[in-house]
C-alpha cells in the first residue's frame, strides 16, 4: 500500500483528471449546441455562406488550379499548364 503522501498525489491526480474530462464534456455539449443553431440558420436561409463559397469558388490544389462556375453548380474546370478540362461532380447516394 503506498504512503499517505502518495495516496494524496494519486488521488489529487484523479481529482484534476475529472475535471478536465467534466470541462471538455462541457465544451462538446457547447459545440454540438452551437452546430445544431448554426445548422438550423443556414437551413432556415437566416445564414448564408456566400462569402465562404466566393472565396472557395477558387482554390489550387497540389499547383493545379480548381475553380467553378458557380457556388453549389456541381460543375467546375481546371487548369494545369493551359489546358482546360471540365469536371462534373457525380452524386454519391
Amino acid at each position: 500500500m503506498p504512503e499517505i503522501e502518495e495516496q494524496s498525489r494519486i488521488v489529487d491526480a484523479f481529482d484534476n483528471l475529472d475535471e478536465y474530462i467534466r470541462l471538455e464534456n462541457d465544451k462538446l455539449t457547447k459545440m454540438g449546441s452551437l452546430k445544431r443553431g448554426l445548422m438550423h440558420d443556414l437551413l432556415t436561409g437566416k445564414r448564408r455562406v456566400t462569402r465562404f463559397l466566393a472565396q472557395a469558388a477558387t482554390r489550387s490544389v497540389g499547383g493545379i488550379e480548381m475553380g467553378g462556375a458557380g457556388p453549389g453548380d456541381g460543375a467546375g474546370s481546371t487548369r494545369a499548364g493551359g489546358s482546360d478540362q471540365s469536371l462534373q461532380a457525380s452524386s454519391c447516394n
